[in-house]
């Protein structure tokens, strides 16, 4: 079956493959490589930890990929099986065959990806854009997603900032190193320059406009959500306001365990890797 290629041309894709193994070298636990079909196309996984252990599946950000979890996959793969996914229609080494139409699409893939690997119940931590996956999913598939972890997720939990119009939209509309750096410079309190932020450059510079479904999650739908929820959310966020986000999620979801974690930006796995583990496994811990 044919594949779409986000790539703008082979060279391109040679440019960021290379940049990605860079990283994968340097991958701090053993691994095992997936690639599984669904109805999107061929689904690439890296999966880590003991096979009996816990399921626990990775969801990145926009123009990110499975690799992003490098500071984390340590910490979760000692007590949870962790499958940390490539997305399909993003940069990464998945191999789509058709594009998500709508969010539905979204949530069968996702469905697709635990039945290929014999998973009935799952909890689910995604970042940015994964965040918005994850929760597209538990609505969909409520009785399959145990417990959320949501990372600064890409669902405006109120408006857009001045900081984000200023330093997000030229990076999405326009795309370049610059843009790409000015818009870290203000999203990350550490500002890495490492193999690993490399990899999240090379991604947006090499790829074409894909069609990227806008993630909206309505206020009714956030209400549906019964299972254990965790949001962690910098105060260094540029994409909304934090603290005001927080306070919205508590008032949408009486339940939801929702904190600020200091000195952190939208970059939450590398401003402040170790509390995020930390805070991640405890709440993993409880009895569901």
């Amino acid at each position: 079956m044919e594949t779409l290629s986000i790539f703008k041309n082979p060279e391109s894709e040679a440019r960021y493959l290379a940049a990605y193994e860079a990283v994968l070298a340097r991958w701090p636990v053993q691994y095992e490589m997936i690639e599984l079909s669904t109805r999107l196309g061929e689904t690439h996984i890296m999966a880590c930890g003991p096979q009996d252990a816990s399921p626990l599946l990775l969801l990145p950000g926009n123009f990110d990929c499975s690799l992003s979890w490098f500071h984390s996959v340590v910490s979760l793969s000692a007590a949870h099986r962790v499958y940390a996914l490539d997305t399909l229609g993003d940069v990464g080494k998945s191999k789509a065959c058709q594009l998500p139409a709508d969010r539905n699409d979204f949530a069968d893939w996702l469905a697709d990806v635990l039945d290929g690997l014999h998973i009935s119940t799952v909890d689910l931590m995604g970042i940015s854009y994964g965040g918005f996956l994850a929760v597209n999913f538990a609505l969909k598939f409520k009785e399959r997603a145990k417990r959320l972890i949501l990372l600064c997720p890409g669902i405006p939990l109120g408006p857009f900032t001045p900081q984000w119009m200023i330093r997000g939209m030229p990076m999405i509309l326009r795309p370049s190193i610059a843009t790409v750096r000015w818009f870290i410079k203000g999203a990350s309190t550490t500002r890495n320059q490492d193999d690993l932020t490399q990899v999240f450059i090379t991604g947006i510079t090499c790829a074409r406009s894909m069609k990227v479904l806008r993630p909206s999650i309505h206020e009714d739908e956030w209400k549906q959500l019964q299972m254990p929820i965790l949001l962690l959310i910098g105060d260094h966020e540029i994409m909304y306001e934090p603290a005001k986000a927080i306070r919205q999620a508590k008032k949408l979801i009486p339940h939801i365990q929702a904190e600020l974690i200091e000195n952190a930006g939208h970059f939450l796995l590398t401003d402040q890797a170790e509390h995020v583990n930390q805070r991640t496994l405890k709440f993993l811990k409880a009895i569901v």
